[in-house]
């Protein structure tokens, strides 16, 4: 699942799909922290965070800060 969604985002990174690129790094992240790496979801989350904070992706950005708050509060 790893290597399709950073394939995805390698195909979408040059276009002007700034809310897919945004849902494939919200997927991307959750599939890391599934695996438990912790660090690098974070990154994705947060990728995926400043897309929805610069195109004003209200609901992705909801969910996204959701996430993100849940590993600030997951047990270690």
């Amino acid at each position: 699942a790893e290597g399709l969604l950073r394939e995805a985002l390698a195909i979408l990174e040059p276009t002007d799909a700034p809310v897919l690129r945004s849902e494939a790094y919200v997927d991307l992240g959750e599939v890391l922290v599934a695996a438990g790496r912790i660090d690098e979801a974070r990154a994705a989350y947060e990728a995926a965070r400043a897309l929805a904070e610069e195109k004003g992706g209200v609901v992705t950005l909801g969910a996204v800060i959701r996430r993100i708050e849940g590993l600030d509060t997951a047990p270690v």
